[in-house]
């Protein structure tokens, strides 16, 4: 590990001004890692099996986060759990409002917040809500009992809308899987109307658009609505390979495999090569359905000039 740290600081000290955003944005960070889950029995409520402990899930928010740091974050914070101190709700949602608030306070010119997150991940099959699961989860709640989930669950949605609201720009990562069935959502014509079967399905349609995270700042996922992702080899590790979460592979191989590119790497750049399919044989391109116009492509451009 040690020596690890020293090839990193050495690859620091010499491609400095090289990896980063070409944006030139200032990056702040909330890498969340959420290895271990509650394993006593007695705090469980009837019918809730647990999960098992994320192997590979802290060691993922932790590359993660000192890789942003070698490419000259202004600040973060690293939120990674024990086996007696687990990633809970509240603990994420306070590092949301704390990593604001050290924004603004450092007026920079052109922030980025990148919020990370690897852990179990589970959803439902009618609009696909992701849910975040934070390690004290002990409830058995069914998988399509969203408003349920949504209270003691951590509502992928729930965190893009809240940087949302901040009217800052920011990149989400949601390295955990999208676990679930997909419903049959279709009603029968005994039971319904044709026009209220229809209306059920226009709802669904807006819903899962919305549980899709389009606009003007990226959201990446591990895996497509339905699907386990799982963890493969850290690239960064060769003698003693700890795993970790697709985004973070990808990641670490997209800047390091970059370091000699003069003009750095856009965020743009960086999302098209999260989510091609044929740049890493160990795992699947991201899902993103970011829609970046030719105006915000301009605004890219801008930044990178000044």
């Amino acid at each position: 590990m040690q020596t690890n740290k020293i090839i990193l600081f050495a690859v620091f000290l010499l491609f400095q001004s090289r990896i980063t955003f070409a944006d030139s944005f200032d990056i702040f960070y909330l890498c969340v890692g959420s290895s271990y889950y509650e394993k006593d029995v007695n705090k469980y409520e009837e019918g809730f099996k647990g999960f098992p402990n994320a192997k590979g899930a802290n060691r993922s928010a932790r590359q993660m986060a000192e890789l942003f740091d070698l490419i000259g974050a202004k600040d973060g914070i690293n939120l990674v759990s024990t086996k007696k101190s687990f990633i809970t709700k509240e603990k994420v949602f306070k590092g949301i409002d704390d990593i604001v608030q050290i924004v603004k306070k450092s007026k920079t010119k052109n922030p980025l917040i990148v919020f990370y997150f690897c852990g179990h991940g589970v959803s439902e099959g009618f609009g696909w809500n992701l849910f975040l699961m934070p390690g004290d989860f002990t409830h058995n709640i069914q998988a399509n009992d969203i408003e349920d989930l949504s209270e003691d669950a951590i509502h992928a949605l729930e965190v893009y809308d809240k940087l949302q609201a901040t009217g800052l720009r920011y990149i989400t990562l949601f390295d955990c899987c999208y676990e679930g069935d997909a419903e049959d959502v279709n009603v029968s014509s005994y039971i319904i109307s044709n026009e209220g079967n229809n209306l059920i399905q226009s709802t669904l349609k807006i819903v899962r658009y919305m549980n899709e995270m389009h606009g003007d700042d990226p959201a990446l996922f591990a895996i497509a609505p339905g699907n386990v992702a799982l963890t493969v080899d850290n690239p960064l590790q060769t003698e003693y390979p700890e795993p970790v979460g697709p985004l973070c592979r990808r990641s670490l191989m997209i800047f390091y495999k970059r370091l000699n590119d003069p003009m750095g790497i856009s965020l743009g750049d960086y999302v098209i090569l999260m989510t091609n399919g044929d740049f890493d044989t160990q795992t699947r391109g991201a899902v993103s359905l970011w829609e970046w116009k030719a105006s915000a492509m301009d605004e890219l451009k801008k930044s990178k000039s000044e």
